[in-house]
Order: C-alpha cells, then structure tokens, then sequence
C-alpha cells in the first residue's frame, strides 16, 4: 500500500469497505474483527468479554454510584430491573 492509496485497498481486501463508482464506501456498521480476521477461539471469547464489559460498566458504576452516593452503602436492596429502569428513564 503507499500513501496515495490510503487504507481503502486493504480494506477492501479485507471485506470492510467496498468500492462504488471508484469511491471507497464504508458500511453504516464495521464489521467485528473476528467477522474478518481467523482468530483463535481463545481471542475471540476475550473479545465478547471485552464488548459485553463495555457495554454493561456504564450501568453498573451508576447504579454502585447511586447504591453509595445517594443511598449511603445500605447493608440490603430490594428492587427491580424494571424499577431501576423507571428510575433512570
């Protein structure tokens, strides 16, 4: 690849991105690096990990911050997930 070819080529190659009237074209959505690249079962486990971790650490430091901040550490909580879901709507 040189610099005037940019990484659409490689791309490309890959399956990532297309080419349409002589433009690279990306898709709305990339494609997940184990849809495009053989990669070991093991990798490809610690990489749902990761994604499922990165998907629910949001909720879950709000609700420890609520559960410490505002509630004060209480020693039990009865509730919800739809009245969790009520209260941070």
């Amino acid at each position: 690849m040189t610099r005037s070819d940019g990484p659409v080529p490689t791309m490309t190659a890959l399956g990532i991105a297309s080419r349409q009237d002589g433009v690279g074209v990306m898709p709305e959505r990339l494609p997940l690096p184990e849809d495009v690249l053989t990669l070991s079962d093991d990798l490809r486990a610690r990489l749902r990990a990761l994604r499922h971790d990165q998907a629910v650490a949001p909720a879950e430091r709000a609700l420890v911050a609520h559960l410490t901040d505002r509630l004060g550490h209480p020693a039990a909580v009865f509730t919800s997930i739809d009245r969790l879901a009520a209260r941070s709507a």
